[in-house]
């Protein structure tokens, strides 16, 4: 681990894409695991930078009704199969670092060992209820000194139901922790140090 880690790391972060070259700067090179996959690309850019041993993608590439799943990414079924292969093929480049698995968030965290994890990064539902979901069984399989974060950090976008910042700033609130944000004109992400 980087004896350097201190919040100035975490806050220099312009855009997401730079996630990987941080968890690299930090030492966070063990586990991973990116939820919100859809076609594989951001896991993708993750497995091509980051230094770390294994990429977990979470999805479940599974259509929900609209009062549960309000998102562009809730698509039909065939289309969630089309993309569920796409990003299998494009992840299988990376061989024996990456690993998908096909389920929903709060499923996939219960196969996760407390303390195990350096880096989740939450992209999935981001109506409120379901980004609490996330963050309070995703939280508990954080190594120390490990970073939580995740993508879109607003409220509201068009007609989709996002909580992501309410639920993000309460949650971490409680802790004590600072957030950080990303510099992006749209589509923020947002980093904690846990």
């Amino acid at each position: 681990m980087d004896t350097g880690w201190n919040d100035a790391s975490v806050a220099s972060i312009n855009c997401r894409e730079q996630l990987p070259l941080l968890l690299n700067q930090l030492g966070l090179c063990g586990v991973a695991v990116e939820v919100g996959v859809e076609w594989g690309r951001f896991s993708d850019h993750i497995l091509r930078y980051w230094q770390g041993r294994m990429l977990y993608s979470v999805d479940p590439w599974d259509s929900q009704p609209l009062h549960r799943y309000s998102d562009l990414c809730n698509v039909p079924p065939q289309e969630q199969e089309v993309r569920f292969r796409c990003a299998g093929a494009l992840l299988a480049s990376h061989g024996p670092r990456s690993r998908i698995l096909r389920a929903y968030s709060v499923q996939a965290s219960q196969g996760f060992p407390n303390a195990s994890i350096d880096c989740v990064y939450l992209d999935g539902n981001h109506a409120y209820q379901s980004v609490m979901a996330d963050l309070a069984n995703w939280y508990p399989k954080m190594r120390p000194g490990g970073l939580m974060c995740g993508h879109d950090y607003v409220d509201g976008v068009g007609d989709a139901v996002y909580g992501v910042k309410s639920a993000v700033d309460l949650f971490f609130s409680r802790l004590g922790r600072s957030v950080h944000v990303t510099r992006e004109p749209v589509a923020k992400s947002w980093l904690v140090r846990v």
